[in-house]
């Protein structure tokens, strides 16, 4: 039975099918009480519900490894509640669930997109403003939540694209949404035979270079897109000797020029172009590494992580620590390197790594960490590390 029910909650996005399995697995089903059973088709709903903060999914997760008919009460309580607050949400009108999407909470902006979910409402337009939103978890559900109501169709972003591809995504998404506004507001295309959702009018989903740079450069202040198009447009004798502008010139600037070119450069340029943004931002302090770690452009966290790496100044090891949870896995495995760079330790995590696997990697580092340091600082103990460097 548990391997059954795990396969078809794991299987569904059906909201309805998830809100039944967490409310009533537990509440006599299975009527043996067998809560080994009740636990794993629970825990394979649970990880599918993303109504819930991560915080009080993990303590739920540490409930379910308990095993007590208590605490599982008392988080199906918990649990019951949220599922409530989204069902009395989704009936509200659309200008509330549209005050939820705008909120500055990120919390609030979350439930109003599973809210916009469970109602089926069609605001499409304000789903495609969220797919750029600065909370990376809020972006992908909004993304979930529109392909959806599209009822399949889905421009992106994908889960690892970088800010060009991002950008190009919601380029895409608002021109088919325009169509289907043209089609809803009843203008003349019926009159000539035309069906504005046919394929023939749809945007074109080829990820030309062409169309990435042009909505690419869109975004960007007109002095950085042309120091960034430079490397770009130069003829291939030429690259290097542009990217090494950009990589010594003075001034915040170059930094943003430089990452911005990386997404538009062609691929077998762009390694060059990472090396170059690393070796420039190891010129700078702890303190502005320690920006970079927080900045939206997932190459310049990436080069900060790898730069902190270069400088092998103990004083980021928790930063990096932190960064090992960026939503961007190469931003991850760049702070992975770095950290086995200053200590010479390997806990991972691995490429691929599972949740669990993940937890343990980062409370390993950060145990290691907190003895280290309770030595104070100096020489970080180093021992050969067992894997690669993992970019």
């Amino acid at each position: 039975m548990a391997d059954r029910l795990t396969t078809l909650v794991q299987g569904t996005d059906d909201p309805y099918l998830l809100d039944y399995a967490v409310k009533n697995l537990g509440d006599g089903v299975p009527p043996d009480g067998d809560w080994k059973t009740i636990n794993k088709v629970r825990r394979a709903a649970l990880e599918k519900k993303l109504f819930l903060k991560p915080p009080l999914a993990k303590v739920v997760l540490s409930f379910q490894r308990q095993e007590t008919a208590q605490l599982l009460e008392e988080q199906d309580q918990m649990l019951k509640g949220q599922v409530e607050s989204l069902r009395e949400l989704a009936r509200q009108d659309d200008d509330a669930l549209v005050f939820k999407l705008r909120s500055s909470n990120v919390e609030k902006r979350l439930t109003g997109l599973l809210a916009v979910a469970l109602k089926r409402a069609h605001l499409e337009g304000e789903l495609i403003e969220r797919l750029n939103d600065h909370s990376t978890d809020v972006g992908r559900l909004a993304h979930r939540v529109l392909v959806r109501l599209a009822r399949g169709t889905d421009f992106g972003p994908t889960r690892n694209a970088n800010r060009a591809q991002r950008l190009l995504a919601i380029h895409r998404w608002r021109q088919w949404w325009a169509m289907q506004d043209a089609a809803h507001a009843g203008r003349n295309d019926d009159a000539k035979g035309i069906d504005p959702t046919s394929p023939e009018r749809q945007p074109a989903a080829d990820d030309d270079q062409a169309s990435m740079t042009a909505v690419f450069l869109e975004n960007l202040d007109r002095q950085t897109a042309a120091l960034s198009m430079e490397p770009v447009k130069a003829p291939a004798e030429q690259q290097e000797a542009a990217l090494a502008k950009l990589k010594d010139g003075k001034g915040v600037i170059y930094t943003e020029a430089l990452a911005a070119s990386i997404p538009v450069l062609a691929p077998a340029v762009q390694a060059n172009a990472r090396r170059a943004l690393a070796e420039r931002l190891t010129r700078m302090t702890a303190k502005t590494l320690r920006d970079k770690f927080k900045d939206d452009d997932d190459e310049v966290r990436r080069a900060a992580a790898l730069a902190a790496g270069t400088k092998k100044d103990q004083a980021l090891i928790p930063d990096l620590i932190a960064l090992l949870d960026d939503v961007e896995p190469v931003v991850a495995r760049a702070a992975r390197a770095a950290l086995r760079n200053i200590g010479g330790q390997d806990f991972g995590p691995r490429a691929g790594a599972t949740d669990a696997e993940h937890i343990a990697a980062v409370t390993a580092w950060a145990g290691w960490w907190k003895k280290h340091k309770a030595k104070g600082y100096g020489e970080v103990p180093r021992h050969a590390a067992k894997t690669g460097n993992g970019l």
